[in-house]
């Protein structure tokens, strides 16, 4: 059972009680779950279909914000922190993803107001899940939400969110106007962390697009930004970024020492290196 905090076994069902409560058992659990929402504010019907949760999951739903206390729950089980995501889902994952969208949406749909920091982190897991359209959805959400209560850190985010659903689409300008929106948005806020992920971000646009020089000037200067704010995993990854350059340039000896000294911050940090770079002897 949810219990706004954390999850506690369930106590015996009641006759009474029967209507508010789920159970989803055994793994898999395949057909329609209803959950009543009995809340002062709503008393509609969620409807989950081929719901597919790993373990026993009890939720006694007395109230839509202690439904969206468990999809943040789920989510952070999964590895979306709002910060961060998972590199990759397993199969299993995916489903579960799957499930704690269809809630979401659902909620959404009936007018329910998710948080919109966890509209960014249902965005990043949609994203993830490869459902853009949803992903997009969220951001927009999200967008409004902290256009509105003057967010700008939240605002940017969502903007950055956004940005990579134009990318994924190969709609290069549109990711790029995005994209340097939100870096606007981080260097008048002073979030430095936030200005180097929006430039490789940028980066990555004009890689893909085959502009290499300017994907090189970008790296760099997310390269600097990290540097002096003590981001080694990012310094590693600005490195690898930087080595794919010089990859596409012909400037092996260079990428050399890029891959080199990235894996050499990974092994300093306690980083899993990728496999490539073991079996090229780095």
């Amino acid at each position: 059972m949810w219990t706004g905090s954390e999850w506690i076994p369930a106590p015996p069902s009641s006759a009474s009680g029967a209507d508010s409560t789920i159970n989803l058992q055994d793994s898999m659990m395949s057909g329609d779950v209803n959950v009543d929402l009995n809340s002062n504010d709503t008393s509609s019907t969620i409807n989950l279909k081929d719901s597919a949760m790993s373990g026993d999951i009890n939720i006694t739903q007395n109230s839509a914000s202690d439904f969206i206390a468990a999809i943040d729950h789920l989510l952070k089980r999964l590895g979306f922190d709002g910060q961060s995501s998972p590199a990759e889902l397993t199969p299993s994952q995916e489903k579960e993803v799957e499930q704690v969208l269809e809630m979401s949406e659902q909620l959404a749909g009936h007018g329910i107001e998710i948080d919109p920091w966890t509209e960014i982190t249902l965005g990043n897991a949609a994203t993830l899940a490869g459902r853009t359209h949803s992903a997009q959805q969220y951001y927009l959400r999200a967008l409004e939400t902290f256009r509105k209560n003057g967010d700008r850190q939240g605002e940017s985010a969502s903007l950055i969110g956004l940005g990579v659903i134009a990318r994924t689409r190969g709609d290069l300008v549109e990711a790029e106007r995005l994209q340097r929106e939100s870096l606007a948005i981080k260097r008048e806020i002073g979030d430095r962390q936030g200005e180097a992920a929006s430039l490789n971000n940028l980066g990555l646009i004009a890689e893909t697009r085959g502009d290499l020089a300017e994907a090189e000037r970008l790296y760099r200067e997310s390269l600097t930004i990290k540097r002096e704010i003590g981001d080694r995993q990012g310094e590693a990854d600005s490195l690898n970024n930087l080595g794919n350059i010089m990859n596409s340039k012909g400037q092996y000896d260079e990428q050399r020492r890029m891959y080199t000294e990235a894996v050499r911050i990974r092994r300093e940090i306690g980083i899993p290196i990728d496999q490539w770079f073991l079996d090229n002897g780095y």
